[in-house]
């Protein structure tokens, strides 16, 4: 079963953070990383650029709405993402409670789309990265889909298929899954070397993060134009966030064995 670990913290910690401990941080990362990748439970996963960087893109009634900054004002923001494999949730728990913002932020552990029960093909992802990454994290009112009858379940679900075979053949498409509803989802966090697991997503609003999409564009501008064909409701924002540069961290390794992976 596939498991999306998303990390939630407050970016002013990691800005003020010494050289030293951000070292020590990113190290600490890259061996658990490693670990994952050797026990096998790890699929993929990225860290995101400060949200400052991220654009969100709305199309309302045909009309493409662009606007810099995170679809989320907040104080804790989304940080970067791991997808694993795990035979429960509860093993999916204690992976979660490892990650290093457990400690000072959160950790949301969301179960991927049971794309089958829906009526889909389960995505295959075989691209080979080579420009700039960018995560498309797509928010929505979950009652919107809920209240969908079949037929309109399967018409919805014929436009997403149409869009990833778009985007594969393009060879844009690194990755993506939707998730289960955020009813389904725990929440993680670590104080005092005390694990707190509490019900329900980190995010207590009406729109919730739905699912995502990893995208190899050669600019903002191109994963913005992939971003206004994402078939999302028209009141629903995709928020765009180049992934992390690792160049001149141990992190590269880590990034060579992922991608080795997919």
């Amino acid at each position: 079963m596939r498991y999306l670990l998303t990390l939630y913290g407050d970016e002013t910690a990691r800005a003020s953070s010494a050289p030293d401990e951000s070292r020590r941080m990113m190290d600490e990362y890259t061996a658990l990383t490693k670990e994952w990748l050797e026990k096998g439970v790890m699929i993929s996963g990225e860290g995101l650029d400060s949200s400052p960087t991220a654009t969100t893109v709305r199309v309302r009634d045909g009309e493409r709405l662009i606007t810099d900054g995170p679809f989320a004002e907040s104080k804790e923001q989304l940080g970067g993402y791991y997808l694993v494999d795990c035979d429960s949730i509860a093993e999916a728990i204690e992976l979660a409670a490892r990650i290093p913002i457990a400690r000072w932020g959160s950790v949301e552990v969301r179960p991927v789309m049971n794309y089958e029960a829906m009526g889909a093909e389960t995505p295959s992802w075989t691209s080979e990265f080579h420009g700039k990454k960018y995560m498309l994290t797509l928010w929505g009112d979950e009652g919107a889909w809920e209240s969908w009858s079949p037929e309109q379940l399967q018409e919805n679900m014929k436009l997403w298929e149409d869009y990833d075979r778009q985007a594969r053949s393009a060879g844009v498409m690194l990755g993506g899954e939707g998730l289960e509803p955020s009813a389904t989802a725990k929440t993680v966090r670590v104080r005092d070397g005390e694990r707190i697991v509490s019900d329900g997503p980190f995010a207590e609003s009406k729109e919730q993060l739905g699912g995502f999409y990893l995208l190899d564009c050669k600019d903002l501008d191109e994963a913005i134009e992939w971003a206004a064909k994402v078939p999302v409701p028209d009141d629903a924002p995709v928020e765009i966030r180049p992934v992390m540069d690792y160049t001149g961290t141990s992190y590269e390794d880590v990034e060579r064995r992922v991608a080795a992976r997919q």
